[in-house]
């Protein structure tokens, strides 16, 4: 069974969980799976980092494992094409905003 999930991480467990990402489930790319930093403000520096990942075959029991790994991670399933603002709620719910810049340093809010 396919799922979708919301994962956030907290930036010191960024380099551990991109490692593990890398290992277990994206042997050509998982190293960037955690690159898109939050914070409270929006502004750099990141508390945390998150992405929205497809998980096929045995990948949700193996993205279990790997939360026990990292207990203070959220993450939850959800469905993609039903409730795409989900992860931008779940964000904002948690008082975090996307950390963005563009070319140039000028921050996207």
């Amino acid at each position: 069974m396919n799922q979708r999930f919301l994962i956030i991480i907290a930036a010191a467990d960024r380099d551990a969980a991109n490692s593990l990402a890398k290992a277990q489930f994206d042997t050509a790319g998982g190293e960037k799976t955690f690159s898109v930093g939050l914070s409270a403000s929006g502004a750099a520096p990141a508390s945390h980092y998150w992405c929205s990942a497809l998980f096929t075959g045995d990948g949700p029991e193996k993205l279990a494992a790997a939360q026990a790994v990292f207990p203070s991670a959220v993450v939850q399933t959800y469905d993609a094409d039903g409730d795409p603002g989900f992860p931008g709620r779940t964000i904002a719910s948690l008082g975090l905003k996307q950390v963005v810049n563009l070319p140039g340093g000028a921050p996207w809010l």
